[in-house]
């Protein structure tokens, strides 16, 4: 379904967007379709790909290419506000890409997971609104 027209009125207390909100070519209409698709109270999740300098770096010099785009964690805030929602809270969700994660052997899993907490960029970040 088109998230700007989910065609639900206050029928959910959830609404998820995991890892496709960077896709979306217009984000507030999404974002407002969301909201009308929740009952007062309810919460939307969003996660989405950061932006930062290491992905700026190497896209910049033709490393990987990209589609999508990449926000900061205030912008995506923003996005939730003039949608109608109150942001409740924010932060990281992955601070290593998916991909490394994917394609690490399961006995490095551990390390890997110690790792994250010392890498400087966030690569997967997340907004939570009310209705």
């Amino acid at each position: 379904m088109d998230a700007s027209q989910l065609g639900f009125r206050s029928y959910f207390d959830y609404v998820l967007c995991i890892r496709t909100f960077h896709f979306l070519q217009r984000p507030v209409e999404a974002l407002q379709g969301m909201l009308s698709a929740l009952k007062q109270g309810g919460e939307a999740l969003v996660t989405f790909e950061t932006d930062n300098f290491l992905r700026r770096f190497l896209l910049f010099f033709g490393i990987g290419t990209s589609e999508q785009y990449y926000y900061k964690i205030p912008d995506v805030e923003e996005l939730f506000l003039k949608a109608g929602f109150r942001v409740a809270r924010s932060g990281s969700v992955m601070r290593i890409p998916v991909t490394v994660y994917r394609r690490c052997p399961r006995l490095f899993l551990p390390i890997l997971i110690r790792f994250e907490r010392l890498w400087p960029l966030p690569m997967h970040d997340y907004v939570l609104g009310l209705k």
